[in-house]
């Protein structure tokens, strides 16, 4: 039903998973209950938030999530927040991903830029789903840059069934399946010039207009963690 245009390989694509995650079907089996929704509801195309503590088993619940898009047959854009964070999910930065330079930019000049390059919009038009890890470093300004880079990139060409052609232009991230991963009470995001005070990317106008689902892992590694569920829909 989620299809997107055929297009060449292209590199922006996760295309090998790190070596720890490149498990087969015996790391899907041990999926819990919890992590199987989440999988299910990434696969329905809901727009995801996944969190808990260290040790709860989020990455290991996304890397299999990004598993599950391939195995579908779905093209996801891999990014995190970070350099570091990029690499260990095989993946960029989103600043890089998306062309954002240091994330500096007014929501103006970013929708400016990304009407001009072409290579973006075909970048961004051949994606059906956007993955960011490690999102307690995004700031509020940031998190709307991405939507409003992704929503110019894709007001021309719309891929997805379930959102009319003409209806792309009012839909967040252009229609793009925005799955996110990371724990808020880690690392805060840098304070960006736009805003004077520090802003998370869930305080955001795109988070509010997108993010659909919120899945706390119930796994800990640590004793005595409590764990939590909730289901925004």
């Amino acid at each position: 039903m989620w299809k997107a245009a055929s297009v060449p390989s292209q590199d922006f694509y996760i295309t090998k998973l790190p070596r720890e995650h490149r498990r087969g079907s015996s790391a899907s089996e041990s999926l819990d209950l919890l992590q199987r929704k989440v999988i299910t509801a990434g696969l329905n195309g809901r727009h995801v938030f996944i969190t808990g503590f260290a040790g709860t088993g989020k990455k290991f619940t996304l890397f299999e999530l990004i598993k599950s898009f391939r195995k579908d047959g779905r093209r996801a854009a891999v990014t995190a927040s970070t350099g570091s964070a990029g690499v260990a999910i095989g993946g960029s930065t989103v600043h890089s991903f998306l062309h954002l330079g240091l994330g500096d930019l007014s929501l103006l000049q970013a929708r400016t830029r990304t009407i001009s390059n072409v290579s973006l919009q075909k970048k961004l038009q051949a994606v059906d789903t956007l993955v960011v890890d490690e999102i307690s470093m995004i700031d509020g300004h940031l998190f709307d840059l991405v939507e409003a880079v992704c929503s110019a990139a894709r007001q021309k060409r719309f891929y997805f069934s379930k959102v009319p052609e003409n209806e792309v232009s009012r839909s967040a991230f252009g229609g793009l399946q925005i799955v996110v991963c990371g724990d808020f009470f880690q690392l805060a995001p840098v304070q960006s010039r736009f805003n004077s005070n520090i802003s998370f990317a869930f305080e955001s106008k795109a988070w509010r207009k997108t993010i659909e689902i919120f899945f706390c892992s119930t796994h800990s590694s640590s004793p005595g963690l409590s764990s939590f569920l909730w289901y925004f829909i």
